[in-house]
């Protein structure tokens, strides 16, 4: 991504830490945050700064296996994505001749593309909390939410909730630090009110409890990092929050380092608490989206092994020590530089994400060739000019892979066709140059009697 355009991204996400001041600024911010817990900090302030409406995010691919499609014309929004390495390693700890595991390292980030929901169409996406907002919004549902959350609490957690009756204008409750208690009181009679006091008092006990790192901060800033927590959560139940008060936020705002470490605490303090309120507001729908994670995970596995990748690449049969691959990338309509790790089974892209088996069978990802200074790896190497054609017809100009017949883009004419041809071998030349240490040759591809 240009640099100029990083230097936008991040200069909008300082501005925006600063316009927290305004209160309903950061309450909008706040209603954002749920649909977007599992995101880091700096990608929720990415999104948010591009499009605070956003809702439920995936890449260009990632709708289309949903079978939805993202509409033509709209712009991607950018985030962070942590790229990884197989490296070995060895537990000498337990045994001096252990054996090499293979895992993933982070070795550092690259910028991908994602959309909004609101920007694909195609059949509807059900998720825990489209549920949620739109079963859980009166009083009598929040007496029961809140009756099952104090029982989940006492159950699941080390923390004791109780209720006593003692006059409202004292509090509707409070936190005991050290004795891990919570106590509402019996004596307000509204569940939202309940519900929303029992999630500010569970808000303090994670962020403010003996070991807490956060236990010395001010007394104000305390009770403005659980109430956003509460405002949050009872946001993303589509309760009325309209009349919540956040006003310490605007201490914070005077500094957007502050800022920044305010929302990390209450970003982690949403992560723990909002799957535990999807389970208890609705737990088949949450059993059975899990369960289809799960299938997805076995069933677009990321293990290959060179029998596998045979079938798309037939010359690696020849090596025992896969360097590079060089492929196509439908989705970027580039050619583009893989690496197969055959310890850890896995086929990486350049950047280090890896490369699922769907990719190749569905033929967004074309296999065509290996890449090596050996002459046996050079023998069965095909150029470009080899192993596609243009085709100009009456459905339009069409550039397709020979040995499978995929179309894999179509020109609006023949110059574009050759325009875009011509880019694709000169990444190809520089491929080879890279991976195989040969100068760079002319390549050409013939369209009937037209040298492209």
């Amino acid at each position: 991504m240009p640099d100029d355009y990083v230097a936008m991204l991040t200069d909008k996400v300082q501005e925006q830490l600063l316009q927290f001041a305004n209160e309903e600024d950061f309450k909008q911010y706040l209603r954002f945050l749920p649909n977007m817990s599992q995101y880091s900090l700096e990608n929720q302030l990415l999104i948010y700064t591009q499009n605070p409406n956003a809702r439920h995010l995936a890449g260009f691919q990632a709708w289309k296996q949903q079978g939805r499609a993202v509409t033509r014309g709209e712009r991607a929004i950018r985030i962070r994505a942590p790229i990884f390495e197989p490296r070995e390693v060895r537990d000498t700890t337990k045994q001096a001749n252990a054996e090499a595991k293979v895992v993933p390292f982070l070795v550092g980030y690259k910028w991908v593309s994602v959309f909004d929901i609101a920007q694909t169409t195609g059949p509807e996406v059900k998720r825990a909390n489209d549920f949620v907002n739109s079963h859980f919004a009166s009083n009598e549902q929040a007496a029961m939410l809140y009756g099952r959350l104090k029982d989940y609490l006492n159950e699941m957690t080390p923390l004791t909730i109780t209720s006593q009756a003692y006059t409202l204008a004292e509090s509707r409750g409070y936190y005991v630090r050290g004795d891990e208690r919570i106590v509402i009181n019996e004596a307000e009679p509204s569940g939202v009110a309940k519900l929303k006091t029992l999630f500010h008092e569970y808000a303090h006990a994670q962020m403010h409890h003996t070991n807490s790192a956060y236990i010395n901060l001010p007394r104000g800033h305390k009770e403005a990092q659980a109430e956003a927590v509460a405002y949050s959560m009872m946001a993303h139940l589509g309760f009325d929050t309209s009349g919540y008060s956040l006003g310490y936020i605007a201490t914070w705002a005077k500094s957007p380092e502050t800022m920044k470490q305010a929302l990390k605490e209450i970003r982690e303090t949403l992560q723990q608490t909002i799957p535990i309120v999807d389970r208890l507001t609705y737990p088949r729908l949450s059993q059975n989206l899990a369960q289809k994670v799960n299938e997805t995970s076995q069933s677009y596995s990321v293990l290959l092994s060179q029998a596998q990748l045979r079938v798309y690449l037939p010359a690696i049969v020849e090596l025992h020590h896969v360097t590079a691959i060089e492929a196509y990338d439908r989705t970027t309509s580039s050619i583009a530089l893989l690496k197969y790790h055959p310890v850890a089974k896995m086929l990486f892209d350049d950047q280090g994400m890896l490369v699922k088996t769907d990719r190749l069978e569905q033929r967004n990802v074309l296999l065509l060739n290996v890449l090596d200074t050996t002459n046996q790896a050079k023998k069965h190497f095909k150029r470009f000019n080899e192993q596609f054609t243009l085709q100009d017809g009456n459905e339009g100009v069409k550039l397709t892979h020979n040995d499978t017949g995929t179309v894999i883009a179509t020109y609006a004419d023949l110059a574009e066709g050759k325009h875009k041809v011509n880019q694709l071998m000169t990444q190809e030349c520089v491929l080879q140059g890279r991976e195989m240490g040969v100068a760079n040759t002319t390549n050409k591809l013939s369209v009937g009697n037209i040298d492209v």
